[in-house]
């Protein structure tokens, strides 16, 4: 089951702590875990753009993707 093996490893989640979430808990906190990372990896953008010299282009195409990135997804009540 990839949820547990994701749970356990990637999340660090306990394995008492795992199973004691619902579906809806883990889908929540799966998605708290996926946010956080897109965050560090927008990080790593903007620090190689702040040092590093980059052509127009390819500084515009890392911008768009540091800004999507760093985007909060939509609220569904929202949509």
């Amino acid at each position: 089951m990839w949820a547990e093996e994701f749970g356990i490893g990637e999340m660090n989640l306990s394995p008492d702590g795992f199973w004691s979430l619902t579906p809806r808990e883990f889908g929540i906190k799966h998605a708290a875990f996926a946010r956080a990372e897109d965050r560090w990896q927008a990080l790593v953008i903007d620090l190689a753009l702040r040092t590093a010299d980059y052509k127009d282009a390819d500084r515009d195409r890392l911008t768009r993707v540091l800004y999507a990135l760093r985007q909060y997804p939509q609220k569904s009540w929202l949509k």
